[in-house]
């Protein structure tokens, strides 16, 4: 009781004498002391008698804890106090906090160090005191008997901190004495930041890099420190950060013999350093050469580049001498500084030329890799005629190393002088540019560098690779294999010898044959002998006969173009002699090559390749990913257009999609169908029992459900109708077809089901949806005139109405819209998700239908119920490939200007796929059930695509609006919202995928801007709402505000972490962080107006942390905006209004807030940093 008393005393008055506040510091918070300390005045006592009562309690608690380490172990009962410490055993991280010794530190001993703790901070509390009332000099004693029992604190941690940081504030604050409490710190701290690997700690060593300079390195007793300063060479953390590296470059030049250590030690990592550990011992050499005297830059010329300079012309092998020549680009990419180009020239020439016309051709090839780093070698001191004279010299040799004997060089000599007449093209002379060229085109192009490539290597290239190489392989095999000197029948032989070897390679080559030179005659004779081979295939297996017949049709498209050669074509290929070779064919690959054999050679009789093109476009189920079938079916589209059967072919395609569109229609409890116009096609068409879907019921052997199959077969219709309205060739005559509006009104069924299954069904497919919306887009640009069913503008009724393109179009998108919604919603009931809705208008169609719906899908087969196992990363695939395709469609009629209607609701639609994305991926988090990288992969490249769209279309909604048409309401939720699933994606799915994601972003960062100012830009008015930014954002927080105020409490606590020996916990790099840091960049270049706008937001997520209490969120987003968006060259707020007046009206909260802690608590310190940092943000602007 007599404790608890004494502490509410202590927090609630000021003590009586410095003798009692010291005896209470041990037991009071931090944060209590730190209200007493702060809370001194200048007329209290306690300003003078602190001090002095300070270093007695240190004395003789440090006295008392020597005595007690000296009774237990008398080896550690004193150490020197001004010098750091000779060397000493080490012992681990683990041991950190045993005695000397080695024994664990008594209950006495504990008290002792508690004691001292607690005086440490107490006088760092003095000396940071805000009024600055007790002298530097009356503390100093104190502090140095502190810091000179620095040694002993090893079994506590946190003592050894409070005190480093206490001698690092009075260095930092130039207080007199601060030299002598550095020589036991900064040791510390050197050593601290060698073993812990922490970058704050490196941040710190490099502030007091100064110090180091008052140490006497000649001195024995230095061995230590340097040893450890050695040792900053090869530490990781030092070279990865700038403070590091800047460190290291300081500290070559405190000691001669110090840089002479720390360059062997450098020149002993090149052999196996890393292209990172290169690059920073390159930067470090050229600071520390740019800052050392003279003495010491001689050792790192002569002594140390001059060696690397050697090293990298006679390394033994190319990674040795690409690793030296890395370290030298340090100063070769810094050459425009003075000096530098004297120095190269001078530590390079000597050895350069010489080594260019060596025998040795490792040592040529070194030198020249040299000679092309540093291109133009140039002495600065001399005369432009020397200098020309030296530059010819270097052309010369280039010229010369063309030539070389070794094929390795000519290679590096190519490719070097390519890269500088690319670089230097426009001071070169012109004659040394064609001596160059002709050397290149007409030598080193026939330069076989006595390489031999198989014939395996050649077949393959030629058989994948880019037209061009592989027209340019059929010339080098030409000779060989379709030889014009040999008689017909030997050359053909030949060329039949390679379509067996490799099918697809010989094939490709007779595609390219007539364009090197081959005789229309000798193909016409290869083109009879492949397919009488094909039809009597003896001995050939499916490969080679498919082989024979792509090489067939290779050789008909070229010969085709001549009219002798298309003519004698209708001679050679009969009817019934493409049947035979269609039917011999195996792969859909070659049988794709035989319809276009038909679609360019003129035939009277197609009747039986029309019931194979009928076949094909029947039977296409999985059309959609198997490239294979998508040439073939397109293929047959093509014979059947050039023959004049199109409108029997989209006929049939009408049909296929109105028989499943029925079937949904009661499958799904669609509304009914008041009346199906169905046309009989007057053609047979032959189907397969397994993929027709009259047969599809009675398939209870598939593995497929029945609605998937009927749901394949549909999407395979869709498919091939999207391929023919978007092909120029067939497009005017299926917008004239009179099939289109019972084409377009199955595809209208059959999307919404599709959308609705999307999550449900594994095997999903979106084509019926592209198929939709490029129907909608298309009959609108068109402007077609014919009769349109106004069913388009109803819920599934067919009733005969005309409606406008620009109708239909509108129509089509709202239907969409209201399908993915309702989908939206029932996945956030699914997952209990309380996203708010801005579609609850169509939810009284939902009901007015769920009774009929219910009844209908009560009636399902058992084979077609519903998957409740789908994979949760397939169901996303499925949404996000959906929506993606409703966003393109969105952003592609609003380009068009064809629509301008319901802008907000299609942004809305936008902000809530966002918000389902993070739900989702932060539903799959929480579950700990990682994604694969295949499904994560795919994710991407959705994700990827519907922002791209997403932003676009903010872009389109932002550039229609003026001061008369403000822009919807949602564009801001819509920035809000995709700045949001940014820090979701690095938050869930790790910084890989978010720099993908950012890098997408970027080049829209702009158009967020906008979206996030444009509240405040125009001012917008909700419906039945409120203006103010505060309530809108604070009913729907935004993550990526949170996020940032997270970031910047971190900087704030990194920056004064030692302060009271806490350690924050280091945040890894972040994408979010750089993407914010652009962000800033763009609005400090951009208008005052859109800073002033966009700055209303984050101090709108300010107020909503003050009015939660949310005092860190306060902090970090006060310290954003004062610090980094209204730094010192943009604290003026005369343009900047709305934040001027924000930022008053905030500083006057937080001074309310301030007056209503009558306690201390941890929100107190935050508020009180949050108004510093205003105030001086306020009054640097008056």
């Amino acid at each position: 009781m007599p404790m608890e008393k004494r502490l509410r005393s202590s927090s609630s008055s000021s003590p009586s004498s410095a003798e009692d506040l010291l005896s209470s510091a041990p037991s009071l918070p931090k944060s209590a002391l730190k209200s007493l300390i702060f809370s001194i005045s200048p007329s209290s006592p306690l300003s003078s008698t602190l001090p002095p009562a300070l270093l007695l309690s240190v004395s003789r608690s440090l006295a008392a804890f020597k005595s007690s380490l000296h009774s237990s172990s008398p080896s550690a009962a004193s150490r020197p106090s001004l010098s750091p410490p000779s060397k000493r055993s080490r012992r681990s991280s683990r041991h950190r906090r045993s005695p000397a010794a080695g024994h664990a530190a008594s209950s006495t001993e504990a008290d002792h160090l508690e004691n001292l703790r607690a005086y440490a901070y107490v006088a760092h509390l003095c000396i940071s005191h805000p009024k600055k009332l007790f002298s530097p000099a009356d503390l100093l004693p104190a502090a140095q008997s502190l810091h000179d029992g620095l040694v002993l604190y090893e079994m506590d941690s946190a003592l050894l901190s409070q005190v480093a940081a206490l001698c690092e504030e009075w260095w930092k604050a130039k207080l007199p004495g601060s030299e002598n409490l550095i020589p036991q710190s900064l040791p510390f701290l050197l050593s601290r930041s060698l073993t812990q690997g922490k970058k704050a700690d490196v941040r710190r060593v490099c502030a007091l890099r100064d110090a180091f300079s008052l140490f006497d390195y000649m001195d024995e007793s230095i061995e230590d420190l340097r040893l450890l300063l050695v040792r900053c060479v090869i530490t990781p953390v030092y070279l990865k950060t700038e403070e590091g590296r800047r460190f290291v470059a300081f500290m070559l030049g405190l000691n001669g013999q110090l840089t002479k250590e720390a360059l062997s030690l450098m020149r002993s990592q090149i052999p196996f350093g890393k292209k990172s550990v290169l690059e920073a011992y390159a930067d470090i050499l050229f600071r520390g050469w740019k800052g050392l005297d003279d003495s010491l830059r001689e050792e790192i010329e002569d002594g140390f580049l001059q060696g690397l300079v050697e090293g990298a012309i006679h390394a033994s092998s190319k990674s040795f001498a690409a690793s030296i020549r890395r370290v030298l680009g340090g100063f070769i990419e810094q050459r425009a500084t003075a000096g530098v180009e004297k120095l190269l020239f001078r530590l390079v020439e000597p050895l350069l030329f010489r080594s260019l016309q060596v025998a040795n051709s490792n040592v040529r090839q070194n030198a020249l890799h040299l000679l092309l780093d540093m291109f133009p070698l140039e002495d600065p001191d001399v005369t432009k005629e020397v200098k020309d004279a030296l530059l010819d010299k270097q052309f010369f040799l280039l010229d010369k190393l063309l030539l070389d004997d070794c094929p390795e060089v000519r290679t590096v000599a190519v490719e070097g002088s390519c890269r500088i007449l690319n670089l230097y093209w426009e001071v070169i002379p012109s004659s040394m540019i064609t001596k160059f060229l002709a050397n290149i085109i007409d030598n080193m192009s026939h330069d076989m560098c006595n390489e031999v490539v198989s014939l395996d290597a050649l077949l393959s290239s030629l058989a994948n690779d880019h037209p061009r190489v592989a027209q340019k392989i059929t010339r080098l095999l030409i000779p060989s294999y379709f030889p014009s000197k040999l008689n017909l029948k030997e050359a053909c032989s030949r060329c039949i010898s390679l379509i067996k070897r490799s099918p697809t390679a010989g094939a490709r080559f007779c595609e390219f044959a007539v364009l090197e030179g081959s005789s229309s005659k000798s193909l016409l004779e290869l083109l009879r002998i492949s397919t009488s081979l094909a039809l009597s295939p003896k001995g050939l297996d499916l490969d080679q006969i498919d082989g024979l017949l792509i090489a067939s049709a290779n050789i008909c498209q070229s010969l085709s173009s001549e009219l002798s050669g298309k003519a004698t074509l209708n001679q050679l290929l009969s009817t019934e002699k493409l049947k035979g070779l269609f039917a011999a064919a195996s792969s859909e690959h070659a049988q794709a090559a035989l319809l276009s054999i038909a679609s360019v050679v003129s035939l009277d009789n197609l009747v039986g390749l029309h019931d194979h093109c009928m076949a094909i476009i029947v039977n296409s189920a999985g059309l959609s990913d198997n490239l294979q079938k998508q040439e073939l079916v397109q293929a047959a589209h093509k014979l059947m257009f050039s023959c004049g059967w199109f409108d029997e072919l989209f006929e049939v395609l009408t049909n296929k999609l109105q028989v499943i569109a029925s079937k949904f229609l009661n499958k799904f409890g669609l509304e009914a169908v008041s009346y199906m116009k169905k046309k009989k096609a007057n053609v047979l068409l032959k189907t397969s029992t397994g993929t027709s879907c009259a047969n599809a019921k009675g398939s209870s052997n598939s593995v497929m459900s029945i609605f998937e199959e009927e749901f394949s077969v549909a999407a395979a219709a869709a498919w091939q109708v999207k391929k023919l309205l978007t092909s120029d060739d067939t497009r005017n005559d299926m917008l004239k077809s009179p099939n289109l509006e019972m084409a377009f009104s199955a595809l209208r069924i059959i999307s919404q089901v599709c959308i609705e299954q999307c999550v449900h069904r594994e095997l999903f497919d979106i084509a019926p949806v592209l198929a939709y919306t490029a129907f909608a887009l298309y009959m609108s640009l068109q402007n077609v005139d014919s009769t349109v069913n106004s069913n388009l503008c109803h819920e599934n009724s067919l009733r005969q109405t005309s409606i406008s393109p620009e109708v239909l179009l509108d129509n089509s998108l709202k239907h969409l819209l209201n399908c993915a919604d309702k989908l939206f919603r029932e996945s956030a009931n699914e997952n209990s998700s309380d996203q708010p809705s801005k579609f609850n208008h169509e939810e009284k169609v939902a009901v007015r239908h769920k009774s009929k719906r219910k009844a209908a899908l009560s009636n399902r087969t058992k084979g077609d119920e519903l998957k409740t196992d789908i994979p949760e990363a397939r169901r996303l695939q499925n949404m996000m490939k959906l929506v993606t395709s409703i966003l393109q469609f969105i952003v592609d009629a609003a380009t068009m200007s064809l629509v301008n209607q319901n802008q907000g609701r299609w942004v809305m639609f936008a902000s809530s796929y966002a918000r389902y994305v993070v739900s989702a991926i932060g539903r799959h988090r929480q579950q700990n059930a990682p994604l694969k990288e295949d499904d994560l992969k795919e994710m991407l490249t959705y994700l990827k695509s519907s922002f791209t769209y997403a932003t676009k279309l903010l872009h389109l909604v932002l550039r229609n609006s003026s001061e008369t048409s403000a822009p919807p309401p949602e564009a801001f939720y819509l920035a809000n919202d995709l700045l949001d699933l940014v820090t979701s994606i690095e938050s869930y799915l790790g910084l890989r995928y978010a720099f993908h994601v950012v890098s997408v972003a970027k080049p829209w960062l702009p158009v967020l801007i906008l979206g996030l100012g444009c509240n405040q830009l125009i001012k917008v008015t909700e419906k039945g709402g409120t203006s103010n930014l505060g309530d809108i954002i604070g009913l729907n927080f935004p993550v990526w505000l949170s996020v940032l105020g997270k970031t910047e409490l971190y900087a704030v606590n990194e920056i004064s972490q030692d302060v009271e020996g806490n350690h924050p916990p280091a945040l890894e790099l972040s994408v979010f962080r750089k993407l914010i840091e652009m962000l800033v960049i763009l609005l400090k270049k951009g208008s005052p107006k859109i800073l002033d706008a966009v700055g209303c937001v984050f101090l709108a997520g300010l107020e909503v942390g003050l009015d939660k209490a949310d005092f860190d969120l306060v902090l970090g987003l006060v310290h954003f905006t004062c610090v980094k968006l209204l730094d010192k060259e943009n604290a003026c707020l005369e343009e900047l209004q709305l934040m001027s007046s924000s930022l008053h009206e905030i500083h006057l909260k937080i001074e309310r807030n301030l007056q209503g802690h009558h306690s201390i608590d941890d929100g107190k310190h935050q508020l009180e940093s949050a108004r510093t940092l205003i105030r001086s943000v306020l009054t640097h602007s008056r």
